[in-house]
């Protein structure tokens, strides 16, 4: 038997159930995580998963949910249970939960910080096997998202992926001067806001399409 996982509103929560399905947290990140501080600083609509494994958690993540298109963060799997498919039964679960519930999208950030043993290409490959793929803007700013390719040369993405091709993606690319480029996913370094506001690397904004009752579509955008 696998993990059970469930999704609760914060406001469902108590804080010794939640310190109980937190305590791996500090396996993923620094410092510490409460339930008076998430409440505090997220006003909106958030939600937060959980994955038990019998009486042990080992998954957990925040939904932030936009209108009808839901934010994935503190995504966390515990250190021992890394390497055993829980990420992929988890947003197996995001999808088809959501999916049910009328939304479109599945949204989140591919780190562009060192942590867990990762770095942002390494993220962005995890990421994309589980459908998801880079978007033209940052999620934060608004502003439009260079990705850097191992070869040094960066490409602003003015649209993309016009093509997804299957769970090794290779993105069809159009920059901002008309140009395409068939990308596959592991030459993709890192992205950054274009160098017309600086050329800062930042986290990746990455997107999955869904579809009524949770299946997931194959992206493929006719122009």
């Amino acid at each position: 038997m696998g993990p059970i996982f469930y999704i609760k509103h914060l406001h469902e929560l108590d804080v010794k159930n939640f310190d109980k399905m937190t305590e791996f947290y500090p396996d993923c990140f620094s410092g510490g995580i409460t339930l008076e501080n998430l409440k505090s600083i997220n006003n909106g609509d958030v939600s937060f998963m959980s994955g038990v494994y019998g009486n042990t958690h080992i998954f957990m993540c925040l939904l932030q949910h936009k209108e009808k298109s839901v934010y994935i963060s503190d995504v966390c799997v515990k250190k021992s249970w890394r390497g055993k498919g829980i990420m992929k039964k988890a947003f197996d679960y995001i999808t088809d939960y959501y999916g049910t519930k009328g939304h479109y999208y599945l949204t989140l950030t591919a780190s562009n910080e060192m942590g867990q043993g990762l770095n942002q290409k390494k993220r962005i490959q995890i990421f994309n096997k589980h459908d998801f793929y880079i978007t033209s803007n940052n999620v934060a700013t608004g502003l439009p998202v260079s990705i850097t390719l191992t070869n040094g040369k960066q490409v602003m993405i003015k649209s993309g992926p016009l093509k997804q091709e299957g769970l090794t993606s290779k993105y069809l690319v159009e920059d901002y001067d008309g140009n395409r480029y068939k990308i596959p996913m592991n030459i993709i370094e890192s992205c950054f806001t274009n160098s017309w506001f600086g050329g800062e690397k930042v986290h990746c904004p990455m997107k999955k399409t869904l579809k009524k009752g949770g299946r997931r579509l194959t992206r493929n955008i006719k122009r």
